[in-house]
């Protein structure tokens, strides 16, 4: 369940049982119940993190880097290939606006929750 990130729905499938039978065991098996609970936080841990790490790198912008081989046929024997060259490139990607903006928007959101005076909403145009 954690390892693979599966609902429990896809889990019964793969078991071939019933969402029943499973919502049973749960009930009846304190042991069960636990195990699958703890597997659950584990799971949603492991998504969180994945979460924030897109987010910060949507937020920092980056990079991929491509390296393509490229192969001729050989003059004398057009059975062989020999390397020809080695192309490399780089794609740059900026930061995205849009999830900065999401996360100030929300950052003003909570500072109004906990702010026992109104905080004026900052309009922010990043077009």
């Amino acid at each position: 369940m954690e390892d693979e990130l599966l609902s429990i729905t896809q889990i019964c499938k793969d078991l071939h049982i019933g969402r029943q039978a499973f919502y049973n065991w749960m009930e009846d098996k304190k042991g069960f119940k636990e195990m699958v609970k703890s597997a659950m936080e584990r799971r949603d841990e492991t998504l969180m993190a994945t979460v924030y790490s897109s987010i910060k790198r949507k937020l920092e912008g980056y990079t991929t880097v491509i390296e393509k081989d490229i192969y001729v046929p050989d003059m004398d024997n057009t059975t062989n290939l020999i390397f020809k060259q080695k192309v490399i490139i780089k794609k740059e990607y900026q930061p995205d606006l849009k999830t900065i903006k999401m996360l100030l928007d929300r950052n003003d959101k909570k500072k109004a929750a906990l702010s026992p005076t109104p905080v004026k909403s900052r309009k922010r145009d990043f077009t």
